[in-house]
């Protein structure tokens, strides 16, 4: 029979945990017999000028004293009484002068029990008998006999089907090093070239979609067994298994999957399996692995207590800190970005107190080799031995294999750690401006440190001392006044379609009820359009959403006839649920696109100001934009202030000011409503501290000296000049205000730049202010804008 298919030639790969089978033995006949390989030998005799290894009268004599060894072989113990005979027909298979004598065994098709083995295979499995003696996992026998088995099926195929079925997954079995005990890996490849298959009654059917079904099921070997009945089929003759040691390539793979496991985080049991591999790989059992995993500021994480990286000197350490952590290996091997390779430690420290420690460890052989993924620096994998020399250069081509598999897994353990950080600063402060996230992400370490030793996990207090603010305000110009506008307009026409409505409907529905509707809604447009009076706004919007909207849904619902008549006004309505926005919706897109071209401009340049010298920038939008921004040494860490970067900021402020004004106006035709801008600036020379409030989520000024800075803030938009009631804010200005004489110089430097720069006019006006509730001697400068109009 011959089934000639495309599944011939697929590829079988199975996984242990993919594997149905409902049995424990091999369930074929197998028996053992001599008679193919003594066929063969006469068959080799008759070729001419062909050399067998032993004379043929010599194979023929024993042949005929030991007759029971071509039949059938029920007892091994017939074996030990024709030792010589075996020798005769088995030896030509076992060279015994070679450079690389084989690790090979002979046993009864597909039997792991074995009668004949080399030198070297004998070594390997000592005293027994059988790969798989007593004590073997089940899980190991499971493995075993789902490869007999397929490899079964795969002979049947082959010489009864026809059909040559591929098995590319190899069995890998792992035995221990008699010497080292560490597992060393083994590829089984077995064959029987002296092997004979029969079959009990009529061959069984397979449609050619039935072998692609069998095929596709490959790990289902209770269906392969309802198909072909393992008690149909009979092997008899020898089997021969070769082994290859694959410790290199297969140490390799499971490393590889190991690491592709760890989604979830490295645990003290996957960090024990990751250890042993790496052992089996350089075949040394001293060694000890380590993975240390550098944060999101590329800074290796000395200071918390839970150290789930594993890294053998950080899981230890007490007292280090960043310098220790820089004039040590680790800090060179971060900075020069190449593996550092210490054979005896001892004799080759520097002197560091890193090193000091792992002397006193019991390390004296050390490696650390920097981990990269997609060409960033994510992490350190170190490799320590209590013995001088274990690791050596020679290694490294070893290391070279792995360093792929735990630079991921370090980068796997960066994003996971940053993002309990980011998620512990979300829960206990907020988003974070990064110039001062450094501050946040200590708290947050803290907090999670405590909640991991069960102490009060309270977020940080988080306070910055000595710092110089600067505010600044955009503001839209009535914008109170125009947004009621714009909803009383809405208002009014919403009232006016239901009354068009409600006359076109009176013929069909002549409703006493409708009369008396309209009459409302006329009496309702008028006090509006007069001027709406405190509450006349919410109850209108009821009535209509109670009264109106509700009826005319009904209407539309229950009189088709009547539908053409309301289909502009509920599409304009999201079918009757809602109040008519067209003003509104104006007001309100104005006012968007307004604040976004500030917010924009304001944030255009942040990037280039940050990287000049850090501060904190935060910005907040209602009608119109705020934003405050403070700057000094303890925002910073490790970098030295000077006020030349105040300086730089104040006038950035300034000409940013100006730009916003310029995009405002060419802004204007774009915008369904006009509107106007004013904006301005608060100067205060001396330094504040300020601290976050956990429940604002937000920095303010600390302490009661620096509080008149914030009620500054919140009262000066509201500021007239003095003996006037004209407002220091208006439209195509910038107000500047400021409390002192020194202030007014140095402010003044900036103008006469702008306005040699062309930003502003040079009508520059300078005011006193009116006092303020709890201010007292502001003063202000007032500048035109130059808007090249």
């Amino acid at each position: 029979m011959t089934n000639m298919l495309p599944k011939s030639e697929s590829l079988i790969i199975a996984q242990a945990d993919e594997i149905i089978m409902n049995i424990d033995e091999f369930p074929f006949g197998s028996l053992l017999s001599f008679r193919p390989l003594i066929d063969y030998w006469r068959q080799e005799a008759t070729q001419p000028q062909e050399m067998l290894p032993v004379p043929l009268d010599l194979l023929e004599e024993h042949f005929v004293q030991t007759p029971e060894l071509a039949e059938p072989i029920l007892d091994l113990k017939i074996l030990e009484t024709h030792r010589e005979s075996l020798e005769l027909l088995l030896r030509p298979f076992f060279p015994t002068f070679s450079k690389n004598p084989e690790i090979k065994a002979v046993s009864k098709p597909f039997s792991v029990d074995f009668f004949y083995t080399s030198q070297p295979f004998q070594r390997l499995i000592g005293e027994q008998t059988s790969l798989f003696p007593e004590g073997t996992s089940p899980t190991a026998r499971r493995q075993a006999l789902f490869w007999r088995m397929l490899y079964a099926y795969k002979y049947i195929l082959n010489t009864l089907y026809q059909l040559p079925l591929t098995v590319d997954q190899p069995q890998i079995i792992a035995l221990p090093h008699p010497q080292t005990g560490l597992d060393r890996y083994y590829k089984i490849n077995g064959y029987g070239p002296f092997m004979r298959l029969e079959h009990k009654g009529r061959l069984p059917k397979l449609a050619p979609d039935t072998l692609d079904h069998l095929v596709d099921n490959f790990h289902n070997l209770d269906l392969w067994m309802q198909h072909l009945p393992p008690r149909k089929f009979t092997f008899t003759g020898l089997h021969f298994y070769n082994m290859v040691d694959v410790t290199v390539e297969e140490a390799t793979a499971r490393l590889e999957r190991l690491t592709l496991n760890q989604r979830g985080g490295i645990t003290e049991g996957s960090f024990e399996q990751l250890q042993r591999e790496l052992s089996i790989l350089f075949r040394l059992p001293d060694i000890r692995l380590g993975l240390a995993t550098l944060q999101g500021d590329n800074q290796l994480n000395w200071t918390t207590t839970n150290k789930g990286w594993n890294s053998l000197l950080i899981r230890s350490a007490k007292d280090f800190n960043l310098e220790d952590i820089q004039r040590s290996p680790y800090g060179r091997a971060i900075r020069e970005g190449k593996y550092l390779l210490i054979e005896d430690l001892a004799r080759d420290s520097s002197g560091s107190r890193i090193e000091k420690a792992l002397l006193k460890m019991g390390v004296s052989n050390w490696i650390l080799s920097p981990l990269y993924y997609q060409e960033r620096l994510v992490g350190i994998l170190e490799i320590t031995s209590p013995n001088i020399g274990d690791i050596d250069h020679l290694s490294s081509h070893k290391l070279k294999r792995v360093l792929p598999f735990f630079a991921r897994v370090a980068h796997e353990n960066r994003e996971r750690f940053e993002n309990r950080v980011q998620r512990a600063i979300k829960e206990n402060y907020t988003a974070i401006h990064p110039a001062v996230e450094w501050r946040f992400r200590e708290a947050a370490i803290q907090s999670l440190d405590h909640r991991q030793s069960n102490r009060p996990a309270e977020p940080g207090s988080i306070l910055f001392e000595g710092v110089y603010p600067l505010y600044g305000a955009a503001d839209i110009r009535g914008s109170s006044e125009l947004r009621n506008a714009s909803i009383r307009d809405d208002l009014i026409a919403h009232m006016q379609e239901a009354g068009r409505i409600l006359q076109l409907t009176r013929d069909s529905l002549p409703l006493v009820s409708h009369r008396e509707l309209a009459y409302t809604l006329e009496r309702k447009i008028r006090r509006i359009e007069e001027g709406m009076g405190p509450g006349e706004e919410s109850e209108a919007m009821e009535f209509l959403r109670e009264e109106v909207n509700p009826l005319f849904r009904h209407l539309h619902a229950s009189y088709p006839e009547l539908q053409p008549l309301f289909q502009s006004f509920m599409e304009r309505t999201e079918t009757g649920t809602e109040l008519l926005h067209q003003k509104r919706a104006a007001y309100e897109s104005s006012l968007q696109r307004i604040n976004e071209t500030i917010s924009n401009a304001l944030l255009r340049d942040q990037q280039e100001l940050q990287r000049i010298f850090p501060h904190y920038f935060e910005k907040y939008q209602t009608d119109g934009v705020e934003y405050n921004i403070y700057i000094g040494p303890s925002l910073v860490k490790d970098r030295p202030f000077s006020p030349i970067y105040l300086r730089n900021l104040r006038l950035y402020q300034l000409i940013a000011a100006c730009e916003i004004a310029r995009k405002i106006a060419d802004l204007q035709p774009e915008l369904e409503v006009p509107l106007s801008i004013t904006q301005l600036i608060l100067v205060h020379s001396a330094p504040v501290n300020i601290r976050f409030r956990i429940e604002e989520k937000q920095f303010d000024v600390d302490g009661a000296y620096n509080v008149r800075y914030e009620i500054m803030k919140k009262r000066i938009d509201k500021a007239v000049i003095k003996g006037t009631d004209e407002r220091i804010t208006q439209p195509k200005r910038i107000a500047v205000i400021y409390t002192s004489e020194k202030e007014r110089t140095e402010y003044a430097r900036y103008f006469e730049y702008l306005l040699a720069h062309e930003y502003i006019e040079p009508s520059i006006e300078y005011f006193d202010l009116e006092e303020l509730q709890g201010v007292q001697g502001l003063k202000a400068a007032r500048l035109a804008v130059a808007l090249g109009e």
